[in-house]
């Protein structure tokens, strides 16, 4: 598949189609700070939102991992890995070395230990006084971006048995809570928690989704790829999920 370039603008018309959202992108463009003028951050599972942010005016390599994390995923550079490319994987790979705060996040050792807090603390509801601006960052910017992150290699090898079992654990957690509320998600969504899923099976060689990505081009090009909406993808991840959270997961 050919990379391909967008607009700004177009890029985030096109969000709204995969969203089904409609985008204010005016303020998407300018990073959506939030009524201090920080950049917005998601809610954590209490529904509030964070206190103030670090920029990435700073020097990254000062910067504390966790972070560095709230940098990243309050970028709107995020929204070209995402959208701008012909897939989210494709994005991120022509992206990472040239995002600094993301080249340098990549090359610190307690990335995953970050990244995995963060993403526990996440919640699948905004919270209910923020704008539509803030909450289409933190669902088209934010969750996605960090789910595509997590589902790295180099990030994942940073995580031990309980800590993949966490993070596993974690995301079938998620897929449940954007399901519940599916007119914020929709189907973009659900589809970056499953391809995360996926990969955190497919890196720890649990289950049978090895096999079944040898034998099936659609689930072995969603897992290398992300993005795509094949028949029947999203429920051979689940199934193994399930699994492998009642087997080989059941005592961490």
């Amino acid at each position: 598949m050919k990379k391909f370039r967008v607009t700004a603008f177009l890029t985030l018309a096109l969000a709204g189609l995969l969203f089904g959202c409609s985008l204010d992108t005016g303020a998407l463009l300018e990073g959506s700070p939030n009524s201090e003028g920080e950049p917005l951050a998601e809610p954590t599972e209490n529904g509030q939102e964070p206190g103030s942010s670090p920029t990435s005016g700073g020097d990254v390599e000062t910067m504390s991992t966790s972070d560095l994390v709230e940098v990243i995923i309050n970028d709107p550079k995020m929204v070209d890995i995402i959208i701008a490319y012909s897939s989210p994987q494709q994005g991120f790979d022509a992206v990472r070395d040239r995002f600094e705060p993301l080249s340098e996040l990549l090359n610190r050792q307690d990335a995953g230990k970050a990244l995995l807090a963060r993403y526990q603390a996440m919640a699948t509801d905004p919270s209910p006084n923020w704008s539509s601006q803030q909450v289409d960052q933190w669902r088209l910017i934010g969750f996605p971006g960090m789910e595509l992150i997590l589902a790295q290699d180099e990030v994942l090898g940073q995580l031990d048995v309980d800590q993949l079992c966490e993070l596993l654990r974690s995301a079938e957690e998620k897929l449940e809570g954007k399901r519940q509320a599916q007119d914020l998600h929709e189907r973009g969504g659900e589809l970056a928690t499953v391809r995360l899923m996926g990969r955190i099976l497919q890196f720890a060689h649990w289950g049978d989704l090895d096999q079944l990505a040898a034998d099936n081009d659609d689930l072995r090009l969603f897992l290398e790829e992300g993005g795509f909406d094949f028949p029947g993808v999203v429920d051979q991840i689940e199934a193994q999920t399930e699994m492998v959270l009642s087997d080989t997961c059941a005592e961490n």
